[in-house]
């Protein structure tokens, strides 16, 4: 994205009024737009493990470096390790494919992620770090202030492909039989959310961050990972389906992110939004500030538009990324769960600091956006036909909320002193300070680390 596109956009963004009428939206019909971003690869204990009131590290934990269960009795159980505040922003990749996280599981007792990542040769002490309000202030203040889900799991054990399939599609299932695990030459024949809502005549768009439109299934390369930006086709499932590469009406609706900082401040802004990352995707090796910032930005652009007052931002992670975290998820199908993954829920109904332990997957926002707009199931007597939607996270019938744009301090000032003329002013100057810098930070971040790499420990 150009930098000084991204500057004016903001600035007029911030300098856009609050929608005076929101007050007196009709409670039965409250939410009339969506908006769900996927990070990548982390998990709830490594991310909020130790955020107050959650499900977090329980007190004493300990894992072993060889567990019972995975190794030859005598010699489990013999040195722990237990979890720890990381001192960096960028780490190595944790191994987090299947097996290692079958491994993981060791039965229920999630105690072999040591054992699983040793198999792999890493060093997985680096996986039971954790970050808390030091490292990402803004997203403890945003569950602070909205509602933070501390029961909310991966749809697959899997990785990227398959989850982000389950968000789209309810299901990896290939129609005849077995399951998709990348994009094949051919595309892929399954139905996914768009399908519905273009039936039932209901606007949505996905927007991809460095959209590059070539890349699609298609592609050789990117097919089989090997391009620069093959992620692309990882986390933005539309672009291994035939007819939403060839169809130029569906195909419309696939554009680059700087549009939705244009669309959100039109009449136009669709009804339902999937936003695809790339570089600022939090995915380890990247800096998670990077990434933080990013997705602030978009709630910032949310936040100060007219669709504040009908709109529901979600934020959640396609897997665990191979860091710890201590619930074993419910085995519900040969799929999954997968481990649990931190999910932020950012509405003006959106109940106040709470936190949701009820169980969710990523086929819970489907239930979500198919009750929201009165769709039927996308996958009949699927998972989304039964999962819980999101529900309990709202209160319907409260007035809506103002909105609060968080701070890079943790905890913030109380709720009257943060909604003062002055307060929000200075806060909507944080942000465009954070808009002109993010797209330098962006141009310079490989820069630095290419200039970094032969002193690297990774």
């Amino acid at each position: 994205m150009r930098p000084l596109i991204l500057v004016v956009l903001i600035l007029l963004l911030l300098i856009s009024p609050l929608h005076p009428a929101a007050l007196s939206l009709a409670q039965e019909s409250p939410i009339k737009h969506v908006v769900v971003i996927m990070q990548e690869n982390r998990t709830f204990d490594h991310y909020f493990g130790t955020y107050p009131g959650a499900n977090g590290l329980p007190p004493g934990t300990k894992v072993p470096v060889d567990p019972c269960g995975l190794v030859e009795e005598p010699v489990c159980n013999t040195s722990f390790v237990e979890p720890y505040h990381l001192e960096t922003r960028r780490t190595p990749d944790p191994p987090h494919d299947e097996r290692t996280t079958r491994l993981t599981y060791n039965s229920g007792n999630m105690d072999g992620i040591l054992y699983a990542h040793s198999l792999k040769r890493f060093d997985g002490t680096i996986a039971m770090g954790y970050y808390d309000h030091r490292d990402i202030p803004y997203y403890w203040n945003l569950a602070q202030y909205f509602v933070l889900a501390d029961n909310f799991f991966s749809s697959v054990a899997g990785g990227s492909f398959q989850n982000h399939l389950y968000l789209y599609a309810g299901t990896d299932d290939r129609p005849q039989g077995g399951e998709y695990g990348s994009a094949p030459p051919e595309g892929m024949d399954i139905p996914i959310i768009f399908d519905l809502l273009e039936e039932e005549g209901i606007s949505w768009k996905n927007y991809v961050q460095s959209y590059d439109p070539n890349i699609n299934y298609t592609s050789e390369v990117d097919r089989l990972g090997l391009g620069p930006k093959s992620a692309q086709l990882i986390w933005t499932p539309p672009l291994g389906i035939p007819r939403y590469v060839h169809d130029p009406a569906l195909n419309s609706k696939i554009q680059d992110l700087s549009e939705y900082f244009v669309d959100i401040q039109s009449d136009e802004f669709p009804s339902v939004v999937y936003i695809s990352p790339a570089g600022q995707s939090e995915h380890a090796p990247g800096d998670i500030a990077i990434g933080q910032l990013f997705v602030v930005t978009l709630i910032a652009a949310l936040m100060t538009s007219q669709y504040w007052w009908d709109t529901v931002f979600i934020l959640t992670y396609d897997d665990w990324g191979g860091w710890y975290d201590h619930v074993f998820p419910p085995q519900i199908d040969e799929d999954g769960y997968g481990p649990r993954v931190p999910t932020l829920i950012i509405s003006p109904y959106a109940k106040e600091g709470y936190i949701d332990s009820t169980t969710y997957d990523f086929t819970s926002i489907l239930a979500f956006i198919e009750t929201v707009f009165d769709l039927p199931p996308l996958v009949p007597g699927g998972r989304d036909a039964t999962a819980n939607n999101l529900m309990q996270a709202f209160d319907f019938t409260a007035p809506p909320r103002t909105p609060v744009i968080p701070r890079g301090e943790y905890p913030m000032k109380t709720l009257a002193e943060e909604r003062s003329p002055f307060i929000v002013s200075a806060m909507y100057g944080g942000i465009l300070g954070f808009a002109v810098f993010l797209p330098f930070a962006v141009w310079l971040l490989p820069r630095w680390i290419r200039t970094r790499g032969s002193k690297s420990t990774f």
